[in-house]
């Protein structure tokens, strides 16, 4: 209970009290036996989490290896402890192991879930947007966001975030037949109460792109897409997503686009350490783009 209370204090508002009694819950996790086995590495796991959501990335790396090696052969919430493997994916840097950790994931919640359950489709769309070569990125998104759709249709913010990345990774590599095609998984995923942060910069693209500026600039004046220094640096990542979409609003004013761009660049520049590199290559390709360099 204490390690799932700190990672959501954490991760929904960045607070430094999220660990707060830390030490004595630690204590008591260490304890030997395997029955404290499962608490131990959820307590790794999720102050890993913690850690991550400060931007602290050796410090998580150092939790999610410990989750690992307590997860090891646990079958006592073995589906759950799937996620050490997703978020050690975000601070693994060496490819080998990314890969190994990667397919080892996917593997895993196959066995455990099977092929399509939500899980297993999350983790293909996770591991296809860390891969380096876009090629490769391009056709598993592209996949698992159709099978998604397939068997899955109720679940629209999975959806569109899972088009929102393969938008990105088509914006950054000029390819417009599949931005076009990633701008419809997203526009097309929406339901009451979902989260509407991708339709809305994407829209916004698609506003501008076909020259309706003001109503581009209106729509990424959404309140879901303020900025807030002190959010969790993923919430940082889209609402600069939004301020770098916004890039091809203010083409025709060379003064406010490179003041844009400045300051989009020193947003992406903050979280740049939590960020994995494939998305940091990404986002720099894309903003070339966008400021139409």
């Amino acid at each position: 209970a204490y390690a799932r209370h700190a990672w959501a204090v954490a991760t929904s508002t960045a607070s430094s009290s999220a660990t707060d009694g830390v030490a004595v819950v630690e204590a008591i996790a260490q304890r030997p036996g395997d029955r404290y086995r499962f608490p131990r590495a959820l307590l790794e796991l999720d102050l890993g989490g913690v850690a991550m959501a400060h931007g602290d990335r050796t410090t998580a790396r150092t939790r999610f290896e410990r989750a690992r090696r307590s997860a090891a052969g646990l079958t006592e919430g073995a589906s759950e402890l799937t996620a050490v493997d997703v978020n050690l994916l975000l601070v693994v840097d060496d490819p080998a192991l990314h890969a190994r950790i990667g397919a080892e994931l996917i593997a895993t919640r196959t066995r455990l879930l099977g092929a399509h359950h939500p899980l297993t489709l999350a983790a293909r769309r996770f591991v296809a947007n860390l891969e380096l070569d876009p090629h490769v990125a391009g056709r598993a998104l592209a996949a698992a966001c159709r099978d998604l759709a397939d068997y899955h249709p109720t679940l629209t913010t999975e959806r569109a975030e899972c088009g929102y990345d393969l938008w990105w990774l088509a914006i950054g590599s000029g390819d417009a037949a599949l931005a076009t095609q990633a701008s419809q998984v997203v526009l097309g995923a929406k339901a009451d109460g979902d989260d509407p942060k991708f339709r809305t910069i994407v829209r916004a693209y698609e506003e501008a792109i076909h020259g309706d500026l003001a109503a581009a600039r209106a729509t990424l004046a959404a309140p879901e897409l303020a900025f807030d220094p002190s959010a969790p640096w993923w919430v940082q990542l889209y609402t600069t997503d939004a301020l770098a979409v916004g890039l091809v609003t203010v083409r025709g004013e060379p003064a406010q686009a490179d003041a844009q761009l400045a300051e989009v660049e020193r947003r992406y520049a903050a979280v740049a350490s939590s960020l994995p590199s494939s998305i940091r290559t990404r986002r720099a390709a894309a903003i070339a783009k966008l400021r139409g360099r």
